[in-house]
């Protein structure tokens, strides 16, 4: 089963590479979408694609990278709409 989940993480995760963090293991599971920095100082990751590597990504993106320090990690489903192609990072 595919889905899309909008994910808002939020921390010490810009300035950090969260998003190309993100890019690396959405590329890794074939998840599309993208990643982007918000105003608020969190990170915006949006992923379509298989249920179970979502939940992957979703370990890792609770985690990030080394430099990064996540305190929440905010996740909302919705239905697979296949919108994206291929993940980027804005």
């Amino acid at each position: 089963m595919k889905i899309k989940t909008l994910f808002n993480i939020k921390g010490k995760v810009q300035g950090v590479g969260y998003r190309y963090f993100a890019y690396r293991i959405a590329k890794e599971f074939g998840i599309t979408g993208y990643a982007k920095n918000i105003w608020d100082g969190s990170v915006e990751v949006v992923a379509e694609g298989d249920k179970d590597k979502i939940e992957l990504l979703n370990k890792h993106l609770k985690q990030g990278p080394s430099m990064s320090r996540v305190t929440e990690c905010i996740r909302k489903d919705y239905p697979f709409k296949s919108e994206f192609d291929t993940f980027i990072v804005y």
